[in-house]
């Protein structure tokens, strides 16, 4: 895999229905030093947001969201994009207490990129999006976050 150089405006939609959690992880991808952070409280609301995106030819790079939301869950944006080709390659790295066996296999089964259990370290989080772009290992890592 080409190795791509770290990107501080890489475009980034992070979603999580938890307030304090998303301002959390908006502050710790501002700490890693990204800089084109956008976010939504849930998958409908971030659905929106990438068909919006997506139009004005500016779309996202990576999507990083939770799983248990209301309205649309994670699992249930990833299999939407996974289902529409504008969307279908878009990173997508999944960020869940959900550490069991079959969620993480049921997330892989929809194409999710990588995976992390929370709670969530920056170490953990740049390493994944590391990963993800390239600039360590390949494939999906199934071990905790």
């Amino acid at each position: 895999m080409e190795q791509t150089p770290f990107r501080p405006d890489l475009k980034i939609l992070l979603i999580e229905d938890v307030a304090i959690t998303r301002k959390a992880e908006e502050a710790m991808l501002a700490k890693l030093g990204y800089t084109n952070v956008f976010s939504a409280q849930d998958g409908a609301a971030a659905w929106e947001l990438l068909n919006n995106h997506h139009k004005s030819r500016r779309p996202f790079e990576l999507v990083i969201s939770d799983w248990s939301m209301p309205e649309m869950s994670g699992l249930e944006l990833l299999k939407k994009c996974r289902s529409d080709e504008r969307f279908e390659k878009l990173p997508f790295l999944m960020v869940t207490a959900r550490g069991e066996k079959g969620s993480v296999q049921a997330a892989a089964k929809f194409g999710v990129t990588n995976y992390i259990v929370k709670p969530v370290s920056p170490e953990t989080l740049q390493e994944k999006i590391n990963r993800i772009f390239g600039l360590a290992g390949d494939g999906m890592d199934k071990t905790d976050g």
